[in-house]
């Protein structure tokens, strides 16, 4: 009868140890008073918001709660609100734009108003700046290229370690290649890894 207590004992306290909070929960559902929906709310106005999490989720804490929230929709959350993906980050550095698309959503337990949708949570998505960590001058880049290709300065100062090292050792691919490589770099078809030319 003990050792029956106990157990069930320390699994109430494994399941409330590993529970989410539920203020933290991803199943948080915000209304209005009266139950009207968060995007009747007046934007720019400080409002009341409704909050509870489903029975159906398992937390521990308050199922529900009321918290104060400026009406703004979702996209137009600060920085440190939201949670963008950085999926897209590659695509700088490949296609070299100096834009890419991400999509965001909203941290968990920031009230925001988002379009009656059906998926949750919502998410939208933004254009965010490209953010290089090495910028190369082209004319140094070319004189490089034109200079030192046979012994592969251009692949290095390109952040092109392995094929540096690989034209270096190989006199820049028998010359052919140092002569292929200073086309493609003085006419920006061969650019840093991770970088922009300035």
């Amino acid at each position: 009868m003990f050792a029956k207590g106990f157990l069930l004992l320390v699994c109430l306290i494994f399941i409330s140890v590993n529970a989410e909070s539920c203020r933290e929960s991803s199943h948080i559902e915000c209304t209005l008073e009266g139950g009207a929906a968060l995007s009747n709310c007046q934007l720019g106005n400080t409002t009341v918001a409704h909050c509870s999490v489903d029975l159906s989720f398992d937390c521990t804490g308050d199922r529900s709660w009321t918290t104060d929230f400026v009406c703004k929709p979702c996209y137009l959350l600060p920085t440190e609100d939201k949670v963008c993906s950085t999926a897209n980050d590659k695509t700088c550095s490949v296609d070299r734009i100096n834009e890419v698309v991400v999509s965001c959503t909203a941290k968990t337990g920031v009230v925001c108003v988002a379009p009656d949708v059906a998926i949750e949570p919502y998410s939208w998505t933004e254009k965010h700046q490209c953010i290089y960590n090495q910028h190369v001058s082209h004319i140094s880049m070319a004189f490089l290229s034109v200079l030192g290709g046979g012994f592969g300065f251009d692949r290095f100062g390109l952040s092109m370690i392995f094929t540096g090292i690989v034209k270096l050792v190989t006199l820049g691919f028998l010359g052919v290649g140092s002569i292929i490589d200073a086309i493609l770099v003085i006419f920006g078809y061969l650019s840093p890894v991770e970088g922009i030319y300035v």
